[in-house]
């Protein structure tokens, strides 16, 4: 008889996704219950985890799990970067509305919710994957966050994102594979660094200025980390000293840290 596939867990970035099921029906008409709850962003989201549990069928031993923002959980990181997504609107009335019937619907399809009051969705996804790792369980991120790069040094973790479309039901597996062709020469646990040196507009990650991906690659293959290529700007010219006195030089090293 074959052998049985190996344990899987499917880790869904809850936040991101309601966001992106509202704004994905927003010009659309609103549809409302007879107590007047704008059902669009709802029915989008459960569209969603439809996808992610029949296309194609979970197999027998797959979990899935999910976990949205907490309420607090930008106050560790502003602690060390005041800025961190300081830039981004408030959170849109339909998308704090549609939050409880979502969690509702993931219980009733048997999705557990890890969300921690603490912790963003992806701090509790990046934990989770790496326990997978350590116990030979294949977990599959479900998010487009640049940042869960960092995780593809396992051959045991893989990430499922959107496609480029802007339907929901339109994702892609991105692989440690993926990223070896991607980002040639560098490490997954090194991306954390390059988007330190390069900045992070999403997140409000500042960088360092006239340091692209291109550049930030190449010193992080000579060099291996934020804070090496750091140490090297400080001990070598008047000039590259001064870069590494600079502002953005110790806003990067936060960043990483983020």
């Amino acid at each position: 008889p074959a052998s049985p596939s190996p344990p899987e867990l499917y880790l869904i970035d809850g936040t991101y996704f309601l966001y992106r099921a509202h704004f994905a029906t927003a010009a659309s008409p609103a549809v409302l219950t007879s107590s007047g709850i704008d059902t669009r962003t709802i029915s989008a989201f459960t569209a969603f985890l439809h996808t992610i549990l029949t296309s194609p069928p979970l197999a027998p031993n797959a979990r899935v799990v999910i976990a949205f923002d907490g309420p607090d959980s930008t106050l560790r990181r502003r602690a060390l970067l005041p800025g961190y997504k300081t830039s981004r609107p408030t959170r849109p009335r339909e998308v704090a509305d549609a939050l409880p019937w979502a969690r509702k619907i993931c219980a009733a399809l048997g999705i557990r919710d890890l969300s921690a009051a603490s912790l963003e969705a992806d701090d509790v996804i990046g934990i989770c994957a790496t326990l997978c790792a350590a116990h030979a369980t294949r977990a599959t991120i479900v998010s487009p966050d640049k940042d869960f790069n960092q995780l593809l040094l396992h051959d045991t973790i893989r990430i499922l994102r959107p496609a480029g479309s802007s339907s929901l039901r339109d994702l892609a597996f991105f692989s440690a594979a993926d990223f070896a062709a991607k980002y040639p020469g560098l490490a997954p646990p090194q991306f954390i660094d390059l988007l330190a040196l390069m900045g992070d507009r999403a997140d409000d990650i500042p960088g360092i200025p006239g340091i692209g991906e291109k550049l930030g690659i190449q010193m992080l293959r000579d060099f291996g980390s934020v804070e090496r290529v750091l140490r090297a700007a400080a001990s070598s010219t008047p000039t590259r000293r001064a870069a590494g006195r600079s502002k953005g030089s110790i806003l990067a090293v936060l960043g990483k840290g983020r």
